[in-house]
């Protein structure tokens, strides 16, 4: 299992899609089963030149109650949010990437990283414009050779205070994932569910108060 979709939308791949996720240029984005981070899929993002990126806009969803509640930008105005990704490349390459944060007014460049053939962690924190009308995250590959297959898999954002949602769940069982762990709620009419996490380990932790 990959990250619950909650703000970031597919961040595991493993819809076996690359929904949520687009590339500006010439760059080619897949979706591939060798050696994921976690789950069965992660992402394969084929960079011909430094500046190649995958994208997600904040607001891209399918429709859940959970996706639409947390796809308006005015909810993360003057918020400190983190986007956590995983990303390693293929043997026989060489790249470096990080994460970017963009909303309306400015970017934040997140630290670069030279990657290995080991999945390692990056990111990068940003305080939304307090005006802010839109919203998005990149996995920009900075540097390369030999055009690289980079792969990226459990990508998730943690906003500062945590992400606080309401879910109707009266006589129909709803399963959360979060991290790998599977939670099952068929109690109340109405649960209020916080999202929280260290963005140490890339778990994130699921508090419930009724």
């Amino acid at each position: 299992n990959g990250p619950m979709d909650v703000i970031v939308l597919n961040g595991g791949a493993e819809r076996n899609a690359t929904t949520g996720w687009s590339v500006p240029a010439a760059e080619t984005l897949t979706v591939v089963t060798t050696a994921p981070r976690t789950g069965s899929y992660h992402f394969q993002l084929t960079a011909v030149a430094a500046g190649n990126l995958m994208r997600q806009r904040l607001g891209q969803t399918n429709g859940t109650a959970l996706e639409n509640q947390h796809g308006n930008p005015e909810v993360y105005r003057s918020r400190s949010i983190t986007i956590y990704a995983y990303a390693r490349y293929a043997v026989g390459t060489s790249a470096s990437a990080r994460v970017n944060i963009v909303d309306s007014a400015s970017t934040t460049n997140g630290t670069t990283v030279a990657l290995t053939t080991s999945y390692q962690l990056i990111s990068a924190t940003r305080t939304v414009d307090s005006a802010a009308t839109a919203l998005r995250w990149e996995i920009e590959v900075t540097a390369q050779v030999g055009a690289p297959n980079v792969y990226v898999d459990d990508v998730f954002c943690i906003p500062a205070g945590g992400s606080q949602f309401k879910q109707a769940v009266y006589g129909v069982e709803e399963l959360l994932y979060n991290g790998g762990a599977e939670i099952t709620d068929t109690a109340s009419p109405v649960n209020t569910w916080t999202v929280t996490g260290t963005g140490v380990s890339g778990d994130n932790a699921l508090a419930l108060s009724a």
